[in-house]
């Protein structure tokens, strides 16, 4: 975007400690960087200044009336007071406000340990009430949706939620119904609440209006350990922290990474653990006898393994074995799976299980393609979304692109066959037929070459569903940016000539445009680098059967053992089809569901909280995930398993 000026700066005095801080600074946030709290309850640090609770109240000398630091900006050379009688005083008079009508819920709230109206009223409240009079009564709680409850009781109005969805979220689906003491927050009348952000209210409430049902009275903040991890998801990578009571998940929490999330999650992460809490887990290793999968120790599992893979070999050569990767796995496990492969066993055979990428989104990455930072999106002034639906498959790339749009003025072309979310923000949409994107990549390269034609434009124009003057339009558009980011879903990759067709397309648009790939997997970046298709481009790498040929081939028995990473993300038909022609299928899975009742040695595999490790999110950041709790059982970390067996085959750690 447009160059930033020189900043200047301002000296004034907070509570007797000088402060020199950039002009156009709030007093609160100014006070903040002197390391002096000033309590608030309606500002958040990533919504717009409300200014309505009132509790930043602080003194100005030479003032007339007390201000609020949240909306006030500090000028040269004032003197400001946080804790002057006057300033602690109206603190006082406005926690009797919010009290007046607030429940006596605390020893029932779930907010209880971690609210702001506790905190502020402890530190700044009078400790008692001249108000005797009933209080306001409403009925308790209301679903706003089948996540989200409301006590409007214990609402104190402060419109973070309100301000949340207007503002970040862009679903404007809460507001304040009512006037004056009768106020409430609520839907419009017979909607309901549905955002795949929608959890993000109930963490920035700062009391207890907003809950969500998944944690209604399941434990106190106090009770329970926190630990940092990744969301397991979907590919933003976004932070948490992974809160446990007895051995069980209670819940996500946010762990702002300014330049991954900026502290939101979206639904499908916050929730997503509760199928990890299941009963229905494997818990022990299983081996087939006889036609049935029987419990086994894992010693004895391993060495069916490892024998049966070296007795392959022994009968049948080294090109019978195989191995499918997984995009749901972690670096460290798909690596491993690659040198049991490939450096043990002698096999080219390694890729990734077919999934929601392309198949040649690994080569993508190898010739360049894909090398951005979440952070750029808003940077750009204008983006090019081609065949991407971030809104359902990397919800929080939704949200930075809804900042570029919304409040940085980026312009936005979509070029996609559907009508996606994000059409709402698009300068120009171009739906193009699905399964045209070669004819279309040629329109958009020759129209941005102009004095480059080619036989068979109109046959492409005809192909792609597109008239020529919209295209001409989309170009002279996108030709025009000064910073262009492109950004292409993972799936749109689907061979080889289409990465080379979107590199001439971005040739094409000169060398202030940048491009990036959205996997939908949350390691799908990572799991790509060690795909056949990434492997391809390594000096001396024999290339082998990709995922899809991999398992044809054991259809038709010319693969006769396979080890599967991941069986619960596979089809059950697609492992009941390979099973057909192979001698040996072993893998791991969280449930005997599925394609995992196919499988001759299943191991149990350990949950993403279970295990230590690395994911690569979509725009190649690798980030740790740490263990929160001990898998169920017997179950054991995929990568312990592995390396196990290496070792058994003489292949030491690296």
């Amino acid at each position: 975007m447009s160059g930033s000026r020189e900043q200047r700066t301002i000296t004034a005095v907070i509570d007797g400690r000088e402060v020199t801080v950039p002009e156009g600074t709030t007093i609160l946030k100014a006070a903040e960087s002197a390391g002096i709290t000033i309590p608030v309850f309606c500002y958040h640090k990533h919504l717009s200044i409300s200014g309505s609770c009132r509790m930043c109240l602080v003194e100005v000398k030479g003032g007339k009336k007390p201000v609020t630091a949240c909306s006030t900006e500090l000028a040269q050379d004032v003197v400001v007071h946080t804790t002057s009688p006057g300033a602690l005083q109206a603190r006082r008079d406005m926690m009797m406000h919010l009290l007046i009508n607030h429940p006596l819920d605390c020893p029932v709230c779930d907010k209880g340990g971690e609210c702001l109206l506790q905190d502020n009223s402890y530190d700044w409240g009078a400790g008692t009430s001249p108000f005797q009079e009933e209080k306001r009564r409403f009925e308790k709680p209301v679903a706003l949706s089948d996540r989200i409850l409301l006590d409007r009781e214990r609402c104190i109005l402060c419109t973070r939620c309100v301000r949340f969805c207007d503002e970040i979220s862009d679903h404007r689906q809460l507001a304040i119904i009512g006037r004056g003491g009768a106020s409430f927050i609520d839907t419009a009348p017979g909607a309901t609440f549905e955002s795949q952000f929608s959890g993000n209210t109930t963490e920035i409430c700062p009391v207890g209006a907003l809950t969500a049902k998944s944690f209604r009275f399941k434990a106190r903040p106090w009770e329970m350990e926190s630990t940092p991890s990744i969301c397991p998801f979907c590919s933003c990578g976004c932070n948490i922290f992974i809160n446990t009571r007895s051995g069980k998940i209670m819940r996500f929490m946010s762990r702002e990474n300014p330049d991954v999330d900026v502290g939101w999650l979206c639904d499908r992460g916050r929730y997503g653990f509760e199928r990890i809490n299941s009963a229905e887990r494997l818990v022990v290793p299983l081996l087939r006898k006889k036609g049935q999968l029987t419990e086994v120790s894992w010693d004895e599992a391993i060495s069916a393994a490892v024998s049966g893979l070296q007795q392959g070999k022994k009968i049948h050569g080294q090109g019978v074995i195989a191995g499918l990767g997984s995009a749901w796995a972690l670096n460290e496990e798909n690596t491993l799976l690659n040198r049991l492969i490939s450096d043990s066993l002698g096999s080219s055979h390694i890729d990734l299980a077919p999934g929601d990428e392309g198949v040649a989104a690994g080569q993508a990455l190898a010739e360049g393609v894909g090398a951005f930072a979440l952070m750029d999106i808003i940077k750009a002034d204008s983006l090019i979304l081609l065949g991407a639906d971030p809104s359902e498959r990397q919800p929080i790339v939704d949200l930075w692109l809804k900042k570029a749009v919304l409040q940085q003025g980026a312009e936005l072309l979509l070029l996609h066959p559907q009508r996606t979310e994000m059409a709402r923000y698009a300068a120009q949409t171009l739906a193009y037929t699905a399964g045209s994107e070669d004819p279309l990549l040629r329109l958009l390269t020759s129209l941005l070459m102009k004095d480059r034609r080619y036989d068979g434009q109109e046959g492409d124009l005809a192909a792609a569903g597109l008239l020529k003057a919209d295209l001409e339009r989309a170009c002279a558009w996108a030709a025009s940016g000064r910073a262009r980011l492109v950004l292409v879903d993972a799936s749109f990759f689907t061979s080889e000539v289409r990465v080379y067709l979107l590199k001439e397309f971005m040739a094409a648009l000169g060398n202030n445009a940048t491009s990036g790939v959205l996997f939908a997997s949350p390691n799908g970046y990572g799991a790509a680098l060690y795909s056949r298709d990434a492997a391809k481009g390594k000096k001396g790498a024999e290339r082998g059967l990709s995922g899809e040929e991999i398992l044809l081939a054991a259809e038709e028995g010319r693969i006769k053992d396979l080890y599967i990473l991941n069986l619960d993300r596979m089809a059950e038909e697609t492992a009941e089809r390979a099973k057909k022609g192979a001698d040996l299928i072993l893998g791991h899975a969280l449930f005997l569901k599925g394609a995992a009742r196919h499988a001759d040695i299943l191991f149990p595999s350990a949950a993403f909280s279970e295990k230590t490790g690395s994911m690569t999110n979509t725009s190649g950041l690798t980030q740790d995930l740490h263990k929160a709790l001990d898998p169920p059982g017997a179950a054991r970390p995929e990568a312990q398993v592995l390396q196990r067996m290496l070792d058994l085959l003489g292949m030491s750690k690296a």
